[in-house]
């Protein structure tokens, strides 16, 4: 972190993504990514993004392709598929937050996972579980979408 802000000076944002929980035996959980998230807050950064999943750990072989870190239980904590429920991981950057603010930080926290609604975009801001909500797949289908949601 230390040399990353050096290099890119205080004019840049820096950031980092982390896992608020791994989702494979023996990985990181929630307990432990409130640590490494308040270090992190500590060390100046200038948002949180919190995801989850996608290790190799528990990840399908299949004969003749390369190992892909989307096939298990965590890649699809990743990647929720849609029969996930919404914000299904949304919990975790809501927990990351209200840890972050005990401990008087204001560390801007960014989450994912199946929000593939304005509507439900909008209920994680208004309720305070993030400040920031990453939407990719929605936007991946089709670019037009925030257009599409600008007024819901």
């Amino acid at each position: 972190m230390k040399a990353a802000r050096k290099a890119a000076g205080k004019e840049y944002v820096l950031g980092a993504r982390i896992n608020g929980d791994e989702f494979t035996r023996g990985g990181n959980t929630l307990a432990q990514s409130r640590v490494i998230a308040l270090r992190l807050a500590e060390s100046g950064l200038d948002y949180i993004s919190i995801s989850a999943g996608g290790k190799f750990e528990d990840a399908i072989p299949r004969y003749g392709e390369s190992l892909d870190p989307y096939t298990g239980y965590s890649g699809s904590r990743t990647m929720p598929p849609t029969w996930m429920p919404e914000k299904v991981n949304v919990y975790l950057a809501s927990d990351i937050k209200r840890t972050l603010t005990v401990a008087g930080f204001t560390t801007p926290i960014v989450t994912a996972g199946r929000i593939h609604k304005a509507q439900v975009a909008e209920t994680i801001i208004q309720n305070n579980e993030a400040d920031l909500v990453a939407i990719a797949r929605p936007i991946l289908c089709d670019p037009f979408w925030p257009k599409k949601f600008r007024s819901f």
